[in-house]
């Protein structure tokens, strides 16, 4: 899931994906795997509440391609970007995620690759409750390490967030994470994502989506940056999903503008005991 292109970060990844093999599992197990909701956190800027089972594997995958705006310099840029995390299910309440990305940006017209920007992130994600009557919590921590033009400049970033979310009957789910970030070189911020997606068929649906900081600063001048983003998702199986979507927002200083495409892959279908 899940990286936002904001003034610095746009994000693109390379991965290795690891698999579980299924032939030893009873098909007991299996048809409860099969019948459980695929925890992605694609499309959409907000992250699951839900782990994976023990011992499985999460691929999410996508490629991001749009323009940043940047008009304090009046310039523009083509960005591509390839957004990756890679899910393991360490108990059945704890997991970790690995996000290691890569992005570039060009000028329209050609020029070759103006500049480009990569990010290594590793994340915690524990299970306060799940499929419980009033919906599901959870919390992650978070690291990211970002490197402007192979070192030349230099971004840690800690945050930590809660995420929730609700059926809303049949159809709708409301989904909402908020959160703290802490940054090396910048003002300390507070994420917000609000979400609803609507299920039209077990299969098919679409979401709205807004998202963004509350940037945590006594400076003059600092504004909040705000989007929203607009996507739709086919589940072709219960492990293995496609989406596509729309994301625009900024501030008064730049603006980012971008489509994307993905897939939500889960390795290893495992049943859920109690630990």
């Amino acid at each position: 899931m899940k990286q936002a292109i904001l003034s610095l970060a746009f994000s693109a990844i390379y991965f290795t994906a690891f698999s579980q093999g299924n032939d030893s599992i009873p098909n007991q197990q299996l048809a409860e795997c099969w019948v459980s909701n695929l925890p992605t956190d694609r499309p959409g800027q907000s992250y699951n509440a839900q782990t994976l089972f023990k011992n499985q594997w999460q691929l999410q995958a996508g490629v991001n391609w749009g323009k940043f705006y940047n008009f304090n310099r009046g310039k523009d840029f083509d960005i591509t970007s390839l957004p990756v995390d890679i899910r393991y299910g360490i108990t059945n309440k704890l997991e970790i995620m690995l996000s290691p990305s890569f992005g570039f940006a060009t000028v329209p017209g050609g020029g070759g690759i103006e500049y480009t920007l990569s990010s290594y992130g590793a994340s915690l994600r524990y299970s306060i409750f799940e499929n419980k009557p009033f919906g599901n919590l959870g919390a992650m921590a978070n690291y990211e390490y970002s490197t402007y033009e192979s070192g030349l400049e230099t971004l840690n970033t800690y945050r930590i967030r809660l995420m929730y979310s609700v059926p809303l009957g049949q159809i709708i789910t409301f989904t909402t994470n908020v959160g703290l970030a802490t940054v090396s070189s910048g003002p300390d911020y507070i994420p917000y994502t609000v979400n609803f997606s609507f299920a039209v068929s077990p299969k098919f649906g679409f979401y709205a989506e807004a998202y963004g900081d509350l940037v945590l600063s006594e400076l003059d001048g600092v504004e909040n940056p705000f989007f929203f983003d607009l996507g739709l998702y086919f589940l072709k199986s219960a492990s293995f999903q496609f989406d596509a979507g729309y994301n625009r927002g900024g501030t008064s200083e730049y603006t980012d503008d971008y489509a994307f495409v993905g897939i939500s892959y889960r390795f290893g279908c495992y049943k859920k005991s109690s630990l």
